[in-house]
């Protein structure tokens, strides 16, 4: 392992620690060149994201968030900077389904390495994601480490108080997260590289 990839990989670790007192955020695996053994001085290290249902923009807002004030690189309209922490593939546990289902995709997601893992997300992911073999491909087979119990209780505690606000932060977190996603993609001409639903927000730049 060469030196800019040890360092990248003491990140992704880094910002997966500080993402088990996220609320509503369930899994987190390194994905891309570095999940690879492919990562060069000028890549990123990409986080891939599973939240509790109906809570995937509110997870992520919490998430940049708690990242970035925690000197983690992670402002989406800051560009690709090489070494960077980069979350962009979020989905709901409830939405397992990888998409597109390409060779590419095939070979990038299973090749993940899970962080940590609160509620067999792994599992359910090798278990719902059976099209990969069509390109010969299957996912590891590793046991992802559990979150930390005293993380676990943080991220209860502070879910605890979301819930008192109800569903309209959800909406209103979706709102301005899609109004800015879009409006940075349509400024880089990637508009067609972005997926933004209830349980799917994919951000490949």
């Amino acid at each position: 392992m060469t030196k800019h990839e040890v360092e990248f990989w003491k990140k992704a670790r880094r910002a997966a620690t500080w993402l088990q007192i996220a609320p509503f955020v369930r899994f987190v695996a390194v994905t891309g060149s570095l999940s690879r053994g492919e990562a060069k001085p000028d890549s990123d290290a990409d986080l891939f994201v599973v939240t509790e249902p109906g809570h995937l923009y509110t997870a992520r807002a919490f998430a940049l968030i708690l990242l970035q004030y925690t000197g983690q690189r992670v402002n989406v309209e800051a560009g690709r900077i090489g070494g960077a922490v980069d979350p962009n593939y979020w989905l709901s546990s409830d939405h397992l389904d990888i998409q597109p289902h390409t060779a590419f995709v095939a070979r990038d997601y299973t090749y993940m390495m899970p962080l940590w893992d609160s509620s067999d997300v792994y599992f359910r992911l090798m278990h719902m994601n059976p099209w990969v073999a069509e390109y010969k491909r299957k996912f590891r087979d590793v046991m992802p480490p559990h979150q930390y119990s005293v993380l676990r209780v943080i991220q209860l505690g502070v879910e605890s108080l979301y819930r008192i606000f109800g569903s309209w932060l959800e909406r209103w977190t979706r709102s301005v997260q899609e109004r800015r996603v879009r409006a940075f993609a349509d400024r880089q001409g990637r508009a067609d590289h972005v997926v933004l639903t209830d349980s799917e927000l994919r951000l490949h730049f």
